[in-house]
């Protein structure tokens, strides 16, 4: 089931559990970052770089984000997804 959050632990417990780490690119389209997560088992290099939590969040908060996730399968489903985006009917 896809859930959404803006909850920091709960995005940082979701990312650690399938053991990837925070990380940001610089979007050619677009003047502001834009956030990821790296993997360990990622064989493309997708021009992400690795950022501590805390730097992570502090774009996560300014955009603003939200974290899609999915919470009942071993899916690794994610996107960053600006809250006026997200269709709540």
């Amino acid at each position: 089931m896809t859930q959404f959050t803006i909850d920091h632990q709960t995005i940082q417990d979701w990312i650690e559990r399938y053991a990837g780490i925070p990380a940001m690119k610089q979007n050619t389209s677009y003047p502001q970052l834009s956030l990821g997560v790296i993997f360990p088992d990622q064989t493309e290099d997708e021009g992400f770089t690795p950022v501590t939590w805390e730097e992570f969040f502090e774009i996560f908060d300014s955009v603003p984000l939200v974290f899609v996730y999915d919470e009942d399968t071993d899916s690794r489903f994610i996107d960053f997804v600006h809250p006026a985006k997200l269709n709540y009917a």
